[in-house]
């Protein structure tokens, strides 16, 4: 009997063992009878076994060929640039965070120090400020698959040094890390895990992008790994853009094919048809065959005549009378154009846009542009969500940390209850939107709060405002009263007419009503 199989878990501990023949019955070989998708058969090609870890299915070349093909086609193909260009701005244009706290001295405070310094928040210096960085941290989760942030202390002030995806890695051939604080550690695509595969630390390349020699091991205490998991176990994030690399690169082949084709028809000027298949000789504008392509006198290749950018063509024609064709050309046809659309409307949506919002807004309107928006929203607010938050906060709290510490602002016992505040939803009929969140509100289906944040406030504000303003008009329509001796109500009613007669008739009590009926009678 063969001897049993040892199973290791992630850390090399022994997990236990299980029978070999056990071990094969749940492997075997059967023909899948029950999952017939499952089964190759002649007319579908085998399916590669992924069941294994997922940097076992992504090596880090593999990584790091679809970052090079994200970059590639973020910079060369319009429509998937502008689609990226928009997910960032749009999700990332503002989102700061608010203090939720009791300690309204310390919100003030707080919240204005954390906009302030938003100016010089990069050791880069400008133009990295906060935005810029809320916008390379989305455009490098979707173009690169992820982003490192360092997070650095000077002077008793707070900084960030972004890292590039590029900027992260280790040899493949390197399983442990030998030497050094982390030794004995596993490291995995630059990412330097402990026996529960949790990230500990992350190695940073200083050399060139061969160089794995040069490099620093940064622990996740002063580092940060922004990306968007696809699959558990996944510790590197992939190119959204990089996944979309054949079908994008085949309709940009497909493109240069076609604009090379419409190029060339759109020279051709005229056809000209004669006996001889030749100009009238003398003409400086004509282009002769090549030398010695002539059969019984008479030149066997075929005669052009350039005019500026076009050009003529001559045939031979069996019929002795001459005859002279305008060239017609229709391309792309109605139908390439129809299959090109297709094509760009799926590259866009996989890269998490859409065709009719970016390129063609035309189309769409009603119910289903209510639909693209609702859409477009949730996924800028997924972007938020997953990416932006995250990433700001681990920041936020980081520097008033440092502040704190060196006593720029005070310490309060729930300085960091944040909450963070993105921009307006985008919204295809203003009017109908607000109507549908006052019923919600009013119907208690929703709160002022939520949304107060759909429209990029904070409801605190708001109630601020209305109330200073509120203050603001009582106090000039009591001093207006008193400058020209007339009642409060009447100063009111002509600022702010309730009505478009004045004050509404208020109700009497019902006493002086039957006071009046009875002496009536």
């Amino acid at each position: 009997m063969a001897a049993p199989v040892k199973l290791y878990g992630p850390n090399g501990k022994l997990l236990g063992t299980r029978g070999n023949s056990s071990f094969q019955g749940s492997m075997g070989a059967a023909s899948n009878k029950m999952i017939q998708a499952a089964t190759q058969n002649s007319d579908r090609k085998k399916t590669p076994l992924l069941d294994f870890d997922f940097h076992r299915n992504v090596s880090a070349l593999g990584r790091r060929v679809l970052l090079s093909i994200g970059r590639q086609l973020f910079f060369a193909m319009e429509a998937l640039r502008e689609t990226i260009k928009e997910q960032a701005e749009y999700a990332g244009s503002t989102f700061l965070a608010e203090y939720r706290g009791a300690d309204k001295a310390f919100k003030k405070v707080f919240e204005k120090r954390l906009y302030e310094m938003g100016r010089s928040v990069d050791v880069m210096g400008p133009p990295y400020d906060l935005r810029n960085y809320r916008r390379l941290l989305l455009n490098s989760c979707l173009i690169d698959g992820d982003m490192g942030t360092v997070y650095v202390e000077q002077d008793g002030e707070a900084y960030l040094q972004v890292i590039p995806g590029h900027r992260i890695g280790s040899r493949t051939t390197e399983e442990f890390v030998l030497g050094g604080r982390y030794d004995g550690y596993r490291i995995i695509d630059g990412v330097i895990v402990n026996e529960y595969w949790r990230p500990v630390a992350y190695r940073v390349l200083t050399g060139n992008q061969f160089d794995y020699g040069s490099y620093v091991d940064i622990s996740v205490s002063n580092m940060a790994l922004h990306y968007v998991p696809y699959l558990p176990g996944q510790l590197r994030g992939l190119s959204e853009i990089g996944l979309l690399g054949w079908s994008a690169m085949d309709r940009e082949e497909r493109r240069r094919y076609e604009m090379l084709a419409q190029k060339a028809g759109a020279g051709r000027v005229f056809q000209i048809f004669n006996e001889l298949g030749e100009p009238q000789p003398g003409d400086d504008s004509i282009t002769a065959p090549e030398a010695g392509a002539t059969t019984a006198g008479h030149p066997s290749g075929m005669y052009f005549e350039e005019i500026d950018a076009g050009m003529n063509t001559y045939f031979t024609a069996a019929d002795p009378a001459q005859r002279m064709e305008a060239v017609t050309f229709d391309r792309p046809s109605s139908n390439q154009q129809e299959f090109d659309k297709q094509c760009l409307r799926e590259m866009l949506a996989g890269a998490g846009g859409c065709y009719d919002f970016t390129i063609d807004l035309t189309k769409i309107g009603g119910h289903s542009g209510r639909v693209m928006l609702e859409k477009l929203n949730r996924k800028l607010g997924s972007h938020q969500d997953l990416v932006l938050e995250p990433g700001c906060r681990r920041l936020d709290l980081f520097r008033g940390g440092v502040w704190i510490k060196h006593g720029k602002i005070p310490l309060v016992e729930d300085w960091h209850e944040l909450e963070y505040q993105g921009p307006a939803h985008w919204s295809g009929d203003r009017k109908y939107d607000i109507e549908a969140d006052v019923m919600e509100v009013k119907n208690q289906f929703s709160t002022r709060a939520k949304m107060c944040r759909r429209r990029s406030e904070d409801e605190e504000d708001v109630d601020a405002i209305a109330e200073k303003d509120l203050d603001q008009f009582y106090e000039r329509a009591k001093r207006i009263a008193e400058k020209h001796g007339r009642p409060v109500e009447e100063v009111i009613t002509m600022l702010r007419p309730p009505t478009p007669n004045g004050l509404p008739q208020q109700a009497k009590p019902e006493n002086e009503k039957e006071e009046k009926s009875s002496t009536t009678d």
